[in-house]
């Protein structure tokens, strides 16, 4: 199953975080150490984020319930990083998901944390809430042919690579794990001679070891799918976790139907006069300390600036669970006023599976 698709498709129906409240000691007075343009992490799904390392209410929780972390491998999100104190790391959503002129994936994992397009906010994560991962390659190939070929970023759950589901019966050597990693392109020639099939018996191999398939609760793929040659033996993909090579045994599934359109739009009609916040817009806390970007211009129809000096905008984060329960989830955030354009025609507010940017409300 294609990990990209699948777990993009999560982000717009489902994104939150809980943990234990954080601990009230003065954080470390580290220096900032500036991280590279192209470093990323693999943050929980249950990790809160934070304003700032002092303030002590995260703005999203997500609960795993009893079972905890190990319950939930490979469930992640990932986050570019922008500072990194040590104990504490400033992060902000990746908007770059494909390689330029590939359909192949930049990460491995295909989740952002927050499904809001226009707007880049920067918020806090503990160290110990980020997920190991590969910092470099790495591969191993067996006597009957099988092998796996993983890239910096794969999830690793117990020194073991997690890709997509499947637990990778191998070890990675302790040097080649890290909690940080930078992209490396992955090899996206075409493989002849495959099929896409869907099996929901399919056993995998590696090396004689089986291969655990552990679907993700998120799956909305009623049948998994898989690569595999003509006489079913093997089973092949490349994605941005890298490319691997496994025995397969299974059967094939006809008529499972199509997959329901996860991602498709609930149109809005009609245009109306409205405000357009230009890319590269600084965002700020209520309380006037930075709070990101804006990473494309926001245009909304029937939106107009506060007579205030800022104008504040209330984002949605997706919704959340607490052990009280579901809630939508939303920050506020805040833009020089004159910063603002008025435009005479532009998409007024309404619902869109794709981004939350047409649920943002100014709020003052």
């Amino acid at each position: 199953m294609n990990a990209f698709a699948r777990q993009l498709s999560l982000c717009a129906l489902l994104a939150g975080c809980w943990t234990a409240a954080p601990s009230t000691a003065t954080p470390e007075k580290t220096a900032p150490r500036a991280s590279a343009a192209d470093q990323f992490v693999l943050v929980w799904f249950d990790a809160p984020f934070y304003r700032s390392p002092t303030d002590p209410t995260p703005v999203r929780q997500y609960d795993f319930g009893s079972e905890g972390r190990v319950a939930h491998p490979g469930q992640g999100y990932v986050m570019r990083v922008l500072e990194d104190r040590g104990e504490w790391l400033r992060v902000v959503d990746t908007r770059d998901w494909l390689q330029p002129g590939s359909n192949l994936g930049v990460h491995c994992l295909g989740s952002g944390a927050f499904w809001v397009q226009s707007f880049a906010i920067e918020l806090w994560v503990r160290s110990e809430d980020l997920m190991p991962v590969l910092a470099v390659p790495f591969e191993k190939t067996y006597s009957d042919g099988t092998f796996v070929k993983l890239l910096p970023g794969t999830p690793i759950v117990q020194r073991r690579p997690w890709v997509d589901g499947m637990w990778f019966p191998v070890t990675a050597p302790n040097d080649a794990i890290g909690r940080s990693y930078i992209p490396v392109r992955g090899d996206d020639t075409a493989n002849p001679g495959f099929e896409t099939i869907t099996s929901n018996d399919a056993t995998l191999g590696l090396g004689g070891a089986a291969v655990p398939l552990h679907a993700p609760p998120w799956d909305y793929a009623a049948v998994p799918a898989f690569s595999v040659s003509a006489d079913r033996s093997r089973m092949f993909e490349r994605n941005g976790c890298g490319s691997y090579l496994l025995s397969f045994q299974g059967h094939s599934s006809a008529g499972d139907g199509d997959s329901p359109d996860l991602l498709g739009v609930l149109a809005s009609s009609g245009h109306v006069p409205g405000i357009e916040i230009p890319v590269g817009t600084t965002l700020y806390w209520p309380d006037g300390s930075r709070a990101g970007v804006t990473s494309t211009a926001f245009v909304q129809g029937g939106s107009q600036p506060s007579t205030e000096a800022r104008t504040c905008l209330a984002i949605p984060l997706g919704t959340e669970l607490r052990t009280s329960g579901f809630r939508d989830a939303r920050i506020t955030v805040c833009v020089d006023s004159q910063a603002i354009r008025r435009v005479s025609a532009a998409p007024p507010a309404g619902p869109d599976v794709r981004s939350e940017d047409s649920r943002v409300k100014i709020v003052n």
